[in-house]
């Protein structure tokens, strides 16, 4: 039962327990997010910065607007600071499955867009509570090593862009039992 707990608290019979759950992620499974859609989440600085910039004209400056698309997210749905992908591995292993490639190559597409050339991205590897403490660990630290090394060698993003690192089963996602299988996930957030 030690597993998970970060602070137990007893009141009379009552026993509380607090789980330390993910930060807020906003989990993107019902399609492949484009390059654009993960960089205007991802990157609110740098999007906003490349869609201000306007044609001068002598001394007169003319803003651009951006045109609203479906692929933009919403002021509502741009709060997360982190994306969460359904990144498929074998089991217990660390290989990318091929059904992962699309949502991965729309990353390596982001990272190498000219709006997102100087910015840093974090890989973190997630699993859920099946296994050892360690186990789970050294497994999320592979994958995500797994999908930085994937980025790096089919995108040629150098090795400094990329951070990653695993936190096993420690952060399951909110409302969300350890053990579901929606925690095995790979996140992506801006790195400083």
């Amino acid at each position: 039962m030690k597993k998970l707990i970060s602070k137990t608290l007893t009141l009379g019979l009552l026993t509380f327990v607090a789980v330390p759950q993910a930060e807020s992620v906003r989990m993107i499974t019902d399609h492949v997010p484009s390059a654009d859609e993960m960089g205007a989440i991802l990157f609110k600085k740098s999007s906003q910065t490349s869609n201000e910039q306007g044609s001068a004209s002598r001394s007169l400056k003319f803003k651009t607007t951006p045109t609203t698309t479906a692929q933009q997210p919403s002021a509502s749905n741009s709060s997360s600071d982190a994306i969460g992908l359904p990144i498929s591995f074998d089991l217990g292993e660390a290989s990318i499955r091929p059904d992962s490639y699309a949502s991965l190559d729309e990353v390596g597409k982001m990272m190498t867009k000219p709006a997102f050339s100087n910015e840093k991205l974090k890989i973190e590897g997630h699993t859920d509570a099946f296994g050892s403490d360690k186990g789970n660990q050294q497994l999320s630290e592979q994958r995500a090593t797994s999908v930085k090394n994937y980025l790096e060698k089919e995108f040629n993003i150098a090795p400094e862009r990329l951070l990653e690192e695993g936190y096993g089963e420690q952060q399951p996602l909110p409302d969300t039992n350890p053990y579901d299988g929606k925690n095995r996930r790979v996140q992506f957030k801006a790195a400083q």
